[in-house]
């Protein structure tokens, strides 16, 4: 399981923490794809962090592309479990799809540099 940092309060947690783990192991997937074996005989919470900020930009708007969609898989499993987690769920799935969009910004200016 990927160390998730700040995981929120016990509500959040219990609400969309799920989400976060898939962001973590989505950053677990980019490292292992572009370094096959780098965190093998690791300690547990090593960080491993990409080359560039390049790389960081384009992991990070890969993770938060898999939080918010996550986040819309649990809105509809909480309206069918009662909807006991809707204003967390929502709460987030706004907070997180800011930072999506802020990353894509600045996703689409490194692309502008590159050329």
């Amino acid at each position: 399981m990927p160390v998730v940092p700040n995981a929120g309060d016990p509500n959040q947690r219990r609400c969309y923490g799920v989400c976060l783990e898939e962001h973590e192991r989505s950053h677990i997937d980019d490292v292992n794809r572009a370094n096959p074996g780098i965190c093998r005989g690791k300690p547990r919470g090593t960080q491993i962090m990409p080359s560039t900020s390049i790389q960081l930009t384009d992991s990070e708007v890969r993770a938060f592309e898999v939080t918010v969609q996550c986040l819309r898989r649990r809105l509809d499993e909480d309206a069918r479990d009662g909807g006991c987690c809707e204003a967390y769920i929502l709460d987030a799935w706004n907070y997180y799809q800011d930072i999506l969009e802020q990353y894509r910004f600045e996703q689409s200016r490194n692309r502008r540099r590159r050329r």
